[in-house]
């Protein structure tokens, strides 16, 4: 009776993955044939409808755009043109076959990491395709620099692998080199140099008061160097700190 009870629950277990395996085997649905030309840059290979040329001239000049600036952020070239497929529509992008499952509602481009094919369909706005071509072609970069490494795309941090370094190059150098200052240095070790020298100056009693002056301080700042003014309740509240700094500061 035992013997056969085991056997039955090995022909069900099988024949469940069977199933299963059967299910995601099975080819996705595509109701269109896709006939692509290429479009050959400097450093990509651009698929394309034969009908869609001029978009994808657009799509070629934006990606020559994102390599130049990402290739100087990340100090990388590629040594073969890259592979970039495009979309005429996301309904027809959800019909690739590069990749075997289904693509999930909400995603605007992908990049095969087997490949290094960049997969990608022509946004509503162009700004929404610059903006998904610049995020694909990031971990473009990533890829060629670990596969020149011998090494995984996995090792990256997440930040890294959802298009932080897209968002840090699109900000130029100037405005990175902003915040580095503001919030890698006066935020940080400049903050706690000075709040340690208020301690030893002025007695730990006092240098308290500093980190509630935080948000009164934010409030004036942005209003003296963004033009951003505040709120009435956000006034009231500034004088109100002000004045408890002052009266602080009074006592001995």
């Amino acid at each position: 009776m035992l013997k056969q009870t085991i056997a039955t629950a090995v022909v069900l277990l099988l024949s469940a993955v069977s199933a299963d395996a059967q299910y995601f085997g099975r080819n996705k649905v595509q109701y269109d044939r896709f006939q692509f030309a290429i479009l050959e840059t400097e450093h990509f290979d651009i698929y394309y409808y034969a009908e869609e040329r001029s978009a994808a001239e657009v799509a070629a000049q934006l990606a020559e755009r994102w390599y130049e600036r990402l290739s100087h952020a990340l100090d990388h070239t590629f040594t073969r043109r890259q592979p970039i497929i495009l979309y005429a529509s996301h309904a027809h992008f959800t019909q690739t076959s590069i990749l075997p499952g289904n693509i999930p509602e909400g995603v605007g481009g992908f990049t095969d990491h087997l490949a290094g094919r960049v997969v990608l369909p022509f946004a509503a706005g162009l700004g929404e395709t610059d903006h998904v071509l610049g995020h694909e072609l990031v971990h473009a970069f990533q890829r060629d620099i670990l596969r020149k490494q011998g090494r995984s795309l996995s090792l990256l941090p997440l930040y890294a692998t959802h298009g932080g370094f897209a968002r840090v190059a699109a900000l130029g150098l100037g405005e990175n080199a902003l915040q580095a200052l503001g919030q890698g240095i006066l935020a940080g070790p400049a903050a706690l140099y000075l709040f340690a020298f208020s301690i030893q100056t002025i007695g730990v009693a006092r240098a308290a008061v500093f980190p509630a002056t935080v948000p009164a301080l934010t409030i004036l700042i942005g209003w003296l160097l963004l033009g951003e003014p505040p709120t009435a309740l956000q006034a009231a509240g500034l004088v109100t700190v002000l004045c408890g700094f002052y009266l602080a500061q009074r006592q001995r």
